[in-house]
């Protein structure tokens, strides 16, 4: 097996992207959106369409929910190319801006999950008297195209697309930025891993992290650099890594700038985090819920944020109860992940998924994972025995007795006051009122130094405590896990989450393993032999290291039972 890795920096334009007017005059699939194309909110996953040799049976492929607008494919033909790939009627995707653009590049996004593309476009620029400022014919060789071209002046672009790779496909196009895509691959990468690790519990939501050491002729990316580069990459540019397996590209996800240092000789070394790393530096005010739709909340969290998302249709319209506390998109999304039993993962994905977490132990189905194709070295062993869960589930109910908030001055303008537990009927002495929520309240002052009181009715919370445990005999050493700040969770739903969470814990078994290749991924369940003698555990594969300049081996941690 030959491997090696590529990365590509995307320099881009963002104002660009979300201010352009988007025509298409092929004809979409009635669930296509082309605004996908300006919010980047694509599903990380293709979905299941008919088409010859397209649908690949190996998981990655996901079948269309049945509500259009919980679909983001971006832009997706209603007509397919023919035995040759070629589109008999061409279709053309019209971009049109509003005042004068300039842009030293533009990259089209196709479908790198499923490796379809457009490979042979043509591309004309007009200025604003409709005169044509360069038109081009272009070739596309892979998921992920750049156009290296500077154009200035100009308020009109249109893409013709005359064909595509593959015989009998829809044309997919899910990403349009303008600006530069940097690549570096083969010897330019020193060293390039990721790691992604999900929790099936949403106890917490994990972030993915990738490092990466470029090694530079013309020290590109240097930190001593005051040119355009260092400007843009200070901004959190995404990157996009693939590995490469006999020649197949592979997507192993975007993730974005966190931290990067000069390491001598001409090599940078980038520390990037992904979508969920960045949640955890937005703030979100929380707030009583009293059943609003988890998929809308979802939603108005992550489009506040303008993060490119996918919810499971299954999880969507799944009522909430209860409170979130104020704090940062990546809590307020862990409250509601753990509560309807999601998934929160960007793993290998352009977006934020909410997906539906099976724990491996209600399973029906596994995927093979073979002693022979593991490398040596795998360990197992027993995690400490849960004898008990308590989970406090939570009421809440208007109180009607007041309390003093805060007391102190302000300074002129506007404060943020941030509570540390939820009020309502909100009154201010000395100042106004502006903005409130059951976890803050903005206070306007007009002069400097103002004595301020903000007094509110609070909330009573009629606790209950939910308890699964286990039979231990009278000596036996007892192991209770306790989740008492999980306020979203119900007197009604918490019997059986607090069964779920129990089930859990009796998965003991921790395999520490590798392999070489692509094959696996966090989340799936799989049957491992863990000896040569055949003892196989049924898990879910939590947790991989992969390195991709180190022949794509593959460090994974599995937890599970005794298959």
């Amino acid at each position: 097996m030959k491997t090696s890795a590529q990365v590509t920096f995307g320099l881009y334009n963002l104002a660009m992207r979300l201010g352009a007017a988007l025509a298409y005059d092929g004809g979409l699939q009635s669930f296509s959106k082309i605004d996908d194309l300006k919010t980047g909110n694509v599903s990380g996953f293709p979905y299941a369409t008919l088409e010859p040799d397209f649908w690949v049976l190996d998981g990655r492929y996901k079948l269309r929910s049945t509500t259009d607008s919980l679909v983001h494919v971006g832009l997706m033909s209603m007509t397919q190319s023919g035995a040759d790939g070629a589109f008999a009627d061409p279709p053309t995707l019209t971009v049109t801006f509003s005042e004068l653009q300039s842009s030293d590049g533009l990259v089209l996004r196709f479908s790198p999950m499923s490796g379809d593309y457009a490979d042979d476009i043509q591309l004309t620029y007009y200025n604003l008297s409709g005169e044509v400022l360069h038109q081009g014919a272009y070739t596309p060789d892979s998921g992920e195209y750049e156009i290296d071209l500077v154009v200035n002046h100009f308020t009109r672009l249109e893409i013709q697309f005359n064909a595509t790779n593959k015989p009998y496909r829809y044309l997919r196009l899910t990403g349009l930025d303008y600006g530069q895509l940097i690549r570096f691959s083969g010897g330019e990468i020193r060293q390039l891993s990721v790691v992604e690790e999900i929790d099936p519990l949403s106890l917490r939501i994990p972030a993915n992290a990738c490092d990466v050491r470029i090694y530079s002729e013309d020290d590109l990316f240097s930190i001593f650099n005051d040119n355009d580069y260092y400007s843009r990459l200070s901004q959190r540019q995404p990157l996009s890594v693939y590995g490469i397996v006999d020649d197949a590209q592979i997507f192993m996800g975007q993730y974005y700038l966190d931290a990067w240092k000069y390491a001598g000789a001409k090599n940078t070394e980038f520390s990037c985090v992904d979508l969920v790393g960045i949640l955890e530096h937005i703030p979100y005010r929380g707030g009583m819920f009293d059943g609003e739709l988890a998929g809308d909340v979802i939603a108005a969290m992550l489009d506040a944020a303008a993060m490119p998302y996918d919810i499971d249709e299954d999880l969507y319209n799944t009522p909430l109860r209860g409170w979130i506390p104020y704090g940062t998109l990546r809590e307020g999304l862990q409250q509601i992940a753990f509560v309807i039993g999601a998934v929160v993962d960007s793993s290998r994905s352009y977006v934020l998924r909410v997906q539906k977490s099976t724990l491996a132990v209600y399973s029906a189905e596994a995927l093979d994972l073979p002693y022979a194709i593991q490398m040596m070295k795998s360990t197992a062993e027993l995690k400490p025995s849960v004898t008990a869960i308590e989970l406090t589930a939570h009421a809440y109910t208007e109180g009607t007795e007041s309390e003093t908030i805060f007391d102190g001055t302000l300074a002129s303008g506007r404060t943020e006051i941030k509570f540390s537990k939820p009020f309502h009927s909100l009154t201010v002495e000395g100042a106004t009122l502006a903005e409130s929520g059951v976890n803050y309240a903005i206070i306007e002052a007009s002069a400097p130094d103002t004595p301020v009181v903000v007094s509110g009715l609070g909330y009573t919370d009629s606790a209950r405590t939910m308890r699964v445990a286990a039979e231990t005999g009278l000596y036996a050493y007892e192991n209770v896990i306790r989740i008492e700040d999980a306020t979203l969770v119900t007197p009604e739903g918490g019997a059986a989450l607090a069964q779920r969470v129990f089930d859990y814990y009796q998965m003991r078994y921790l395999q520490k393993t590798k392999v070489y290749g692509e094959s696996y991924q966090t989340g799936q369940t799989v049957l491992s032999e863990v000896t040569i003698a055949a003892q196989k555990i049924q898990g879910t594969i939590e947790k991989m290291s992969v390195n991709l300049t180190g022949g794509f081996a593959c460090a994974m941690e599995i937890t599970g039972a005794k298959a």
